[in-house]
């Protein structure tokens, strides 16, 4: 189709140009003021601009991108089908921006356009690094690398994503990338086989919130091979009631009373075996799938309220994600609160969890989302605390209810002379308490760890001391307890 478009249009053009310089041609041969010769002259002298600029006309139709002026697709696969022709070893990389529909949804397209722009504008510099650069599609580019190292082409790779690693108007959004890179060694037989290879290493990077560069090999084709096939089948498991919504207990430490607890997705893999959380969660946040999986979970945790509501159980707060992805939906709060609200659930006794690890670089937009979250009467969490990258300056801009402290702070406190460790974790729990947040503590496996955080003033622990994720069913067992204490 491309060489058939392509003949097609050159044949139309030269008749076109033929046409015009023939009827100015006959009015130079029929002119007596200027003699025949002359005439053929500047006749040919014409055929021979015309044709050069169709040449150049119908090359950048055929060859260039019109956003960014940068070789396209068709382009870059004539020249790797040259150099594979000529046995030349090499490497290719694709690359494309982690997340871009989040610029684009949330400023407009004319914003996703001039960073697109930008990246072009880079790569266009970049030709001492880099043999060939192009834009495949969309926000997808690659270049070609010389034959050096691969430590070396992910070196030169990573200066590049260091360039164009914010917006060209608001240098504190982080722009990432997501990159696939494939070595030629005689080992591909074109270029569409070479591009499809790149774009298998690019699809694992894209589970990586940072920069990533995947080399492809036959382990990268097998990974890419399950997370497909778990994609395929996520609509069929939330059908099929194999995704079910677990339960981890929270405690108080004052008094050990139950405080509530926290939601989490369990998938029984077509009826036959549970996957672990880390092998489909990171899957369906790349393609923003996730959302259905949190949209389940609140549905459920609703559901359960409302039932507990009429059995006359105590209420307790229970923590359900709110991911990345979500955020971008401009209609989020709304939506969350009509789904709580047709279950006549209080707002209050839903606690919305931010995870700091997978910060939004749009902090104002990030910033009015807690606001609302807040002014509608949800209660807000941020997960993770101390493994992502804000600042205390931001912390005491959020309207938190609780700040959840990390495992990886817990698990670092074994013994009574962890002192550093212990000094960590007083201090951030003082600094949140400055701040009017109340402090939870993940990971609590020990009596030693949850004596500690107790004597540092931390209100509420969940863990495997207390409990791990249990059946729904049984939380409601230790829901009953409460309801028999207090009758006692």
């Amino acid at each position: 189709m491309y060489f058939r478009n392509y003949e097609s249009l050159r044949k139309s053009v030269l008749l076109v140009a033929a046409a015009v310089l023939l009827v100015g041609g006959m009015f130079f041969l029929f002119d007596s003021r200027v003699p025949g010769f002359i005439a053929v002259i500047l006749l040919l002298a014409g055929w021979e601009f015309e044709r050069s600029r169709c040449s150049r006309a119908m090359y950048k139709i055929i060859y260039v991108d019109e956003l960014t002026g940068l070789p396209n697709m068709e382009e870059m696969e004539v020249v790797i089908e040259d150099k594979i022709k000529r046995e030349e070893a090499f490497f290719l990389a694709i690359f494309d921006i982690k997340n871009f529909k989040i610029i684009n949804d949330l400023w407009g397209y004319e914003k996703g356009d001039r960073h697109l722009k930008f990246v072009g504008d880079t790569l266009k510099q970049f030709s001492d690094v880099f043999e060939f650069a192009c834009r495949c599609e969309n926000d997808n580019f690659a270049v070609i690398l010389q034959n050096s190292s691969i430590a070396m082409g992910m070196d030169e790779l990573h200066t590049l994503f260091d360039e164009i690693g914010y917006l060209p108007d608001n240098v504190n959004y982080h722009v990432r990338y997501s990159c696939g890179l494939v070595r030629h060694e005689g080992n591909y037989e074109n270029a569409h086989a070479m591009f499809d290879c790149a774009k298998i290493a690019k699809s694992i990077a894209k589970q990586d919130t940072q920069n990533r560069i995947i080399v492809y090999d036959e382990k990268t084709k097998a990974e890419m091979i399950r997370r497909q096939t778990l994609k395929d089948n996520l609509l069929a498991g939330l059908d099929n009631d194999e995704f079910l919504v677990y339960l981890q207990p929270k405690y108080n430490l004052e008094d050990d009373s139950l405080a509530g607890a926290e939601a989490l997705i369990r998938w029984n893999y077509k009826n036959e075996r549970f996957l672990p959380p880390g092998e489909f969660v990171p899957v369906f946040e790349e393609d923003g799938s996730i959302g259905l999986v949190d949209q389940f979970v609140l549905a459920k945790v609703s559901e359960k309220f409302e039932e507990w509501q009429e059995m006359g159980y105590p209420l307790l707060p229970i923590s359900v994600n709110v991911s990345r992805v979500q955020l971008t939906n401009r209609n989020l709060v709304k939506d969350i609160a009509s789904a709580v609200s047709a279950r006549k659930v209080p707002f209050e006794y839903i606690d919305l969890e931010l995870t700091e690890s997978a910060a939004f670089d749009d902090m104002n937009y990030l910033l009015k989302t807690m606001d609302d979250i807040k002014r509608v009467g949800f209660r807000l969490s941020m997960d993770d605390f101390g493994t992502g990258y804000y600042s205390l300056g931001l912390l005491q801009k959020m309207p938190l209810d609780i700040l959840k402290l990390d495992k990886s702070f817990v698990d670092g406190y074994t013994d009574e002379g962890c002192e550093k460790e212990r000094l960590m974790i007083s201090d951030i729990i003082n600094m949140a308490h400055h701040l009017g947040i109340t402090v939870l503590a993940e990971g609590v496996e020990t009596k030693l760890q949850r004596d500690m955080l107790k004597e540092a003033g931390c209100e509420i622990v969940q863990g495997y001391y207390y409990s791990k994720p249990i059946p729904i069913a049984d939380y409601e067992k230790l829901l009953q307890q409460q309801v028999q204490e207090n009758v006692g």
